[in-house]
């Protein structure tokens, strides 16, 4: 089930950037995701997401990323802190990519199946003559 969603009660996207996340026990306000963002959600006033956060891991990865930190002579919350940034980045390209697609589909602009079968076929075989 998808809490946010107008007349489903629960969480609730306060603005295009933040959702309402009590319903899943949290007592904050995090960021919405871009593809939920003003697809029919209901909007009241922007609250500035400002308060730090705490990440629970097992003791297994918070070994191995102890480790790594040492290895690279860096803190643990920086190693942390740049997988988030890294995720993120690549999630917000990775919904780029989606959304550039869908909009090729709906200017027609897409191959039928015997069209890529026939160009991956051409490419195999340009590749195993240059072998």
């Amino acid at each position: 089930m998808v809490h946010g969603l107008e007349g489903r009660g629960g969480s609730e996207l306060r603005d295009e950037g933040e959702f309402d996340a009590l319903a899943h026990g949290v007592n904050r306000r995090l960021p919405c995701l871009p593809h939920f963002c003003g697809k029919g959600f209901d909007r009241i006033g922007a609250r500035a997401y400002t308060d730090g956060m705490k990440v629970n891991l097992t003791p297994e990865l918070q070994a191995k990323l102890d480790r790594l930190a040492a290895q690279q002579g860096r803190d643990s919350e920086s190693l942390v802190h740049e997988a988030v940034e890294r995720l993120v980045g690549y999630d917000e390209w990775f919904i780029r990519q989606v959304e550039k697609g869908l909009a090729q589909i709906d200017r027609g602009e897409v191959l039928e199946h015997e069209e890529v079968a026939a160009r991956m076929e051409k490419r195999i075989a340009q590749k195993q003559r240059r072998a």
